[in-house]
């Protein structure tokens, strides 16, 4: 077991010797790249990330493919992805450099819960498509170069190669290319109430787009009456991949908002992120 906690403590120096024990790898082939875990870190997979942790050294670091292509739509990705952080962090990105127009380095700060936060990453293009981001977030009073050293440390061992197409994601790329899928989700009582629904149509030729709306309304009576709501069209490219083990949906939108969704099939019917959706042969790829 390791801690991801921020550590009220001095700054320690996060660098390693690869004496020490034998190096572990991690491979994403569908991703298509492999990197060296730093000795004394050891990771848990979830379906968006690779964590890495240490039972001593304060803070984490997060392992993620990229889906840009360009130096130009990763700078949109990496922002959208920080915007969209939310949950138990506030991220904002305080510098953004590239290097050889493959290489996007930030450096962030913010909040998680009510603690000031700041952090390092390194965003790298692959040659073969896609990419990888390296990240690391700790206590900002705990943050020391040792932190970007480590990321550093951990992007010499990187290789790219050309992802793989698994036999997951070949079934999944068959069983929903050229279709329609949708949600919608809602609860209404006296008072009023709440709706929601989603819709994409996933492109055989890789193009993606759709909708989302929502709204809640109020009912009480002769006394008022109204409602109010959102709604959104996105386009972008889409794609099956493995990652950690999952397979997902990967999707891209112009606006440079990433969203990345496990896939499950169970007695026909279909759930992303374990909410039930709708698959039908209706989609418009005019």
């Amino acid at each position: 077991m390791f801690l991801i906690t921020f550590y009220e403590d001095k700054p320690q120096d996060v660098k390693s010797g690869h004496a020490d024990i034998e190096e572990n790898s991690i491979t994403d082939s569908g991703a298509g790249f492999s990197v060296t875990i730093p000795v004394k870190w050891v990771h848990q997979s979830t379906s968006n990330a690779i964590i890495l942790g240490h039972n001593t050294i304060p803070g984490m670091v997060l392992i993620s493919p990229v889906v840009s292509d360009s130096m130009e739509s990763l700078s949109n990705e990496i922002q959208a992805s920080l915007q969209q952080s939310g949950g138990e962090f506030v991220l904002h990105a305080r510098d953004m450099n590239v290097e050889d127009n493959k290489t996007l380095k930030v450096t962030v700060s913010g909040y998680s819960g009510f603690q000031q936060i700041s952090g390092y990453s390194v965003n790298r293009l692959s040659p073969h498509g896609g990419g990888i981001s390296v990240s690391n977030v700790v206590a900002s009073q705990l943050y020391n170069e040792s932190y970007a050293d480590l990321v550093g440390e951990i992007l010499r061992s990187l290789r790219f190669f050309v992802p793989e197409e698994t036999e997951k994601t070949r079934y999944w790329k068959g069983r929903l290319s050229g279709k329609r899928i949708s949600n919608s989700s809602g609860s209404y009582g006296q008072q009023g109430g709440w709706h929601e629904r989603n819709e994409f149509h996933l492109c055989s030729d890789g193009s993606v787009h759709g909708s989302s709306s929502s709204g809640v309304s109020v009912d009480v009576g002769s006394a008022y009456g109204g409602s109010h709501g959102g709604s959104g069209t996105m386009r972008g490219r889409w794609r099956i991949r493995s990652f950690a083990g999952y397979p997902a949906i990967e999707a891209m939108f112009t606006d440079g908002t990433v969203n990345r969704v496990v896939l499950a099939e169970q007695n026909g019917n279909i759930f992303l992120n374990s909410e039930r959706w709708f698959v039908t042969n209706d989609a418009n790829c005019g």
